[in-house]
């Protein structure tokens, strides 16, 4: 089965969609696979975890409908979005789950580039110490991971850099919604 696992954007909830449907996930474990770690989960594709539905799955990610109220958008706990002439080089940082705890790990945003390609509009550095133990960088599975700067939704990790670890690329919160 492919699907992806992702964050809720209001409460960062790992998610899991497949196909037409999105359902709740047990999240995550790390694992060795080959030479590699990567972030892996349970889920139970039944009626009980399906929270909603997917509409597009496409180039600038997943967009659906939340049925679950649980899982719909509440304002006190809402994130503002950063427009792409808000977003700066520097202190920044990704938003994601390892073993039972969310939390955020402090990147440097090194590159803004405001007319790339293929989902790379923002060149990443991991400089968090801790995430750097547990995983060595962005690993299979952060892919979708919320990018945070100033208070504010800036974007999501798109890729890793094939010899790097501790570098990746990220896509504009602004294009995720309107393309």
């Amino acid at each position: 089965m492919n699907g992806v696992i992702y964050g809720n954007i209001t409460n960062m909830t790992p998610l899991y969609n497949f196909i037409d449907d999105s359902y709740f996930a047990k999240m995550p474990a790390l694992r060795h696979l080959s030479q590699r770690l990567i972030l892996s989960g349970i889920v139970h594709l039944n009626n009980n975890n399906k929270i909603g539905s997917v509409l597009t799955n496409n180039h600038w990610g997943i967009s659906g409908k939340v049925s679950d109220h649980a899982y719909q958008y509440q304002e006190e706990k809402g994130i503002s979005l950063a427009l792409k002439q808000e977003i700066k080089t520097g202190k920044a940082s990704i938003r994601c789950q390892l073993g039972k705890e969310i939390r955020d790990y402090e990147i440097i945003i090194d590159e803004v580039q405001m007319n790339a390609k293929d989902n790379k509009d923002l060149v990443l550095r991991v400089t968090d110490p801790e995430l750097l133990r547990k995983t060595g960088g962005i690993v299979q599975g952060m892919s979708g991971s919320p990018i945070l700067q100033n208070g504010k939704l800036i974007g999501a990790v798109t890729h890793v850099f094939v010899n790097n670890p501790r570098k990746g690329y990220g896509i504009f919160i602004e294009d995720m919604l309107t393309k």
